[in-house]
């Protein structure tokens, strides 16, 4: 398993932070391809949240021992808060990027990236 770049400690805050922003990410920019970029990221973490939250659900069912079922269900109050996260981010980054293509094709493009 790769090694962590966060503490437990800081690991869960960071799951439960409804304002957390991924590395680079940047509202109020004023480029497609961001736009572009940060829909197709939260779509990917929405998918795979989505994912754990469906075997999650189906497992902690199975599971014979009290304590192991509410440690799963710990496990799954926080991915649906994450995401929960993930869909507003999505549906505000397909905001800005309607938002950005609606002004027509005068929209600044990075030249390189």
């Amino acid at each position: 398993m790769a090694e962590s770049r966060f503490t437990p400690d800081e690991a869960a805050r960071r799951a439960i932070d409804a304002d957390l922003r991924l590395d680079g990410e940047d509202p109020a920019t004023d480029l497609v391809e961001d736009a572009v970029h940060w829909v197709k990221v939260y779509s990917e973490l929405l998918a795979f949240k989505e994912h754990l939250l469906e075997l999650s659900a189906s497992d902690i069912g199975a599971m014979s021992e009290l304590d192991a079922r509410f440690d799963a269900a710990t496990d799954e109050v926080l991915l649906e808060h994450q995401a929960a996260r993930y869909r507003r981010r999505l549906a505000e980054w397909k905001q800005r990027l309607g938002a950005l293509t609606a002004t027509g094709s005068a929209l600044p493009v990075r030249s390189s990236r």
